[in-house]
């Protein structure tokens, strides 16, 4: 997903340069050229999970298009979304498709990322009964504190 920015030689990992190397990576993708074989690039471990669960969800968002929000709840690692009814399926993966726009166009994975962690952590929620009675319940105004509007 991210394309890297830096070239580094690939002799810069086995000498002094090692630690400003890594040092890089933790910022933006390095590129490390290699003589004879294809060249690599250097993530931390941050971005390549990220880029790891970018795709792998990806997978999950395009088998889910296949079979269509009705059926999507039967392919493993979506039976969560059973917690959802159709139209909300639906909606889920519009924002995705969306998302992974975003994502391809931005370079970033955390774009896609985030919008699945969101409907996910919704259909938690929707399984928590405590929690969605805490969500639902009506709003004491009394218990409420008003906050004045900030100036400027």
């Amino acid at each position: 997903m991210e394309s890297a920015v830096l070239e580094r030689p690939q002799s810069d990992l086995t000498h002094k340069g090692a630690s400003e190397v890594f040092e890089l990576a933790d910022k933006q993708p390095v590129l490390i050229k290699r003589r004879h074989d294809a060249d690599q690039v250097l993530l931390n471990a941050e971005s390549y999970a990220g880029l790891l669960r970018f795709v792998q969800n990806l997978y999950l968002v395009t088998r889910a298009l296949t079979k269509g929000p009705e059926r999507m709840v039967d392919i493993e690692g979506l039976h969560w979304t059973k917690l959802f009814d159709a139209d909300e399926r639906r909606t889920m993966l519009l924002e995705l498709v969306e998302a992974a726009r975003a994502s391809s166009e931005r370079k970033d994975p955390a774009i896609f990322n985030a919008t699945w962690k969101g409907w996910a952590h919704s259909a938690e929620l929707m399984n928590d009964p405590a929690a969605m009675k805490a969500l639902t319940a009506p709003v004491d105004a009394d218990a409420t504190v008003a906050l004045a509007r900030p100036i400027g």
